[in-house]
């Protein structure tokens, strides 16, 4: 055997060994500059092929090496070339010739698959008639590929792949293994609709997601690529499941991630089943509780007054004085115990917080305020750790907080806000409602402009459980931004899509040049209700005149213990605690604790809002703590009426002094 039939047997044996070991690829090393290398890798004088010695132009071995010499294979993360064996076993001057083809195939990158149109490249040996009519064979390199690489359709199978490789080199270049845990996990919990039949994929890629991480160059990531460009989970980022967790990826909140991605696999009436909380989740927010030390300041209660030092009171009424802390203090706060005259009543005088806390807390026995039935929203408790030396976990460096009736930080006009409706127009008109039915709002103006989802006119901004998406606190707002035309505005509610029977009826709140006017329907929404008929006169609100289903706001009722539309005793009044001492974190409120006043359902005494910035990666387990570690019932707790230092609303207040009773009307 001749040295160059050896050396062709090798490369030979080698695509042999390649084609039955996994997949074949091209790399992008240029096959005419693998011709050229070839020619030149001979050393001088050492060519036994050819007649002509500085010149190769055997046009068998040309084709076959244009076509097959920059094929490659993956093994154990490393690429192999057709010519490694021959470059340790070929005899010289051939070895040499393999191993400069063979560098060079190395550092190259892999093109696209391996697909040819052509079976053969090359022959064994071929025969030459010479000058004097005698014969010589010539040996040459030779192929004949496995017939799964030979495809009539091999540049549709290339530009394939090669769609796959960027797919899946972008999903784990792109997607994190985190966000790819919590899929996991939801899928395990059964959190999400259909996630068993993701489940396998979700999976697959995980694997795949893991060992290409470890991975530390390149060069062996894009191997990796490529060694799995057939998986099923090659185009992993652009499946259903593979958006959520790019949506997790890119930081987006897990519960709107979610409501993406069923609302592309979920038909409209889907519940879901569990909460958006996960093991990990769970397992992460409570080694940050350890770290921080934190655990007893997740246990809440009422305050009561024994709690609140007198630095923090603007205000306290003779009875309540010995119930508070540092009661030596007292005598600085100027709240004096002279008998009050007999109350006279007039006209309630117009005055800012600031100026009321100022100028006539400081001179006042009493105070009262009146309790409009649409101050109902306004009821509030103070809340505090059950363990008095538990640490701050809050944006402020006290314990306490507030919540607001219905365990909401604020009213409907900031469920509008929060959901990106606008609430500084001159008129607004707001729905809230508490359950998954699509309730509509709709507005007959005086011009017979017809304001609802189907036309929203640049007014209604806000609408909320339809089609997808459904919360169990929605909204929808309708807002003029110029003063509205004179005229009647008659707004009706249609429950568009019914779809329970709890957590029934509806609020409305209706707000004109910043004052604010609530509305209730307190039976299942059917069909259309009429609800209000909005009166402008002049540019100004007029009236409001409801229907007979609509609960007014004009007669009494019980709420907490006391009777509104009446004056109700205050024993104290407190800034809220994200202002007490020197902190000045966020909105604030004004506290008027009530006496008797006693909210009578647990009460949540932690909110997102209020923690810390170091819980708040660990929010939506904080979410789930807070509804589950609420504070029970106390018959001693501070409870009364919350004023948003950022909302424009205002309470009637009847202050006796040593020489008066006033009434003012306080603004905010």
């Amino acid at each position: 055997m001749n040295n160059f039939k050896h050396f062709a047997d090798l490369v030979n044996q080698q695509i042999s060994y390649m084609s039955d070991h996994g997949d074949l690829y091209i790399s992008d090393a240029d096959k005419n500059e693998l011709w050229d290398l070839y020619l030149s890798s001979f050393p001088e004088g050492t060519n036994e092929i050819y007649k002509e010695r500085t010149e190769h132009d055997c046009n068998c071995c040309k084709h076959f090496v244009r076509n097959i010499a920059n094929m490659v294979a993956i093994s154990n993360s490393e690429m192999i070339t057709v010519w490694d064996t021959a470059e340790e076993h070929a005899k010289y001057p051939f070895n040499i010739v393999a191993g400069k083809l063979a560098e060079r195939v190395r550092g190259s990158k892999i093109e696209t698959v391996f697909f040819k149109q052509e079976e053969k490249y090359g022959t064994p040996v071929s025969v030459q008639l010479s000058d004097d009519m005698s014969t010589v064979t010539w040996d040459h390199f030779h192929v004949k590929l496995d017939k799964k690489h030979v495809k009539l359709d091999a540049a549709t199978l290339q530009s394939d792949a090669n769609s796959k490789a960027q797919v899946l080199r972008r999903s784990l270049d792109e997607l994190s293994k985190s966000a790819v845990e919590s899929v996991q996990e939801l899928i395990n919990e059964n959190s999400i609709y259909r996630g068993a039949e993701f489940k396998s994929a979700v999976d697959e890629f995980a694997k795949l997601k893991t060992a290409y991480d470890q991975l530390n160059s390149q060069t062996s990531r894009d191997l990796f690529v490529w060694k799995h460009v057939n998986s099923f989970v090659s185009r992993f980022k652009n499946t259903v499941i593979g958006t959520l967790v790019e949506d997790i990826s890119t930081g987006v909140d897990l519960e709107h991630a979610v409501r993406s991605y069923e609302a592309k696999v979920a038909p409209t009436d889907y519940k879901r089943p569990k909460s958006l909380i996960t093991p990990s989740m769970i397992k992460a927010a409570m080694k940050t509780v350890d770290d921080l030390a934190i655990e007893p300041s997740l246990h809440r209660r009422h305050a009561a007054l024994s709690d609140v030092s007198v630095n923090n009171v603007l205000y306290v009424n003779t009875k309540s004085r010995a119930k508070m802390r540092d009661t030596g203090s007292i005598s600085d706060m100027l709240m004096g115990e002279s008998k009050a005259k007999k109350p006279k009543t007039q006209q309630a005088m117009g005055i800012s917080i600031q100026d009321f806390v100022d100028n006539i807390v400081p001179m006042s026995s009493e105070i009262a305020v009146e309790f409009k039935n649409s101050m109902v929203g306004n009821l509030m408790s103070v809340t505090a750790p059950k363990t008095a030396t538990a640490p701050s976990i809050f944006k402020w460096d006290n314990n306490f907080a507030w919540s607001y009736n219905g365990n909401v930080t604020d009213s409907i006009k900031e469920k509008v806000k929060r959901a990106g409706g606008n609430v500084d127009a001159i008129m607004r008109v707001s729905l809230n409602w508490f359950n998954t039915d699509d309730l509509d709002i709709h507005v007959h103006e005086p011009n017979d402009n017809h304001i609802y989802f189907g036309n929203k006119d640049n007014k209604l901004d806000i609408d909320m459980n339809a089609g997808y998406g459904k919360v169990r606190d929605a909204v929808e707002n309708v807002q003029w931004r110029s003063t509205p035309r004179d005229g009647i505005y008659k707004v009706r509610v249609h429950n568009f899509a019914k779809r329970e029977s709890i957590d029934v009826g509806f609020n409305l709140q209706v707000e004109f040049d910043g004052v604010v006017y609530d509305y209730s329907y307190d039976k299942p929404a059917t069909g259309y209700i009429d609800s209000l008929r909005i009166h402008v006169v002049n540019g100004k609100l007029d009236k409001i005149v409801k229907d007979k289903s609509i609960l007014d706001h004009s007669s009494s009722q019980d709420a907490w213990g006391i009777s509104t539309e009446s004056f109700v005793p205050v024993n104290t009044v407190i800034a809220s605690p994200n202002h007490w001492d020197d902190n000045k974190s966020g909105n604030k409120h004004w506290f008027f604790i009530v006496e008797n006043c006693l909210n009578p359902e647990p009460v949540r005494g932690i909110y997102n809002e209020y923690l810390s910035s170091d819980l708040d990666k660990h929010r939506k387990v904080f979410e789930i703590l807070g509804d589950k570690l609420k504070c029970d019932f106390s018959e001693n707790q501070m409870s009364g009426f919350g004023f948003s230092s950022t909302k424009q609303e205002s309470v009637v207040a009847r202050v006796t002094t040593a020489t008066s009773t006033k009434l003012y009307n306080i603004n905010f």
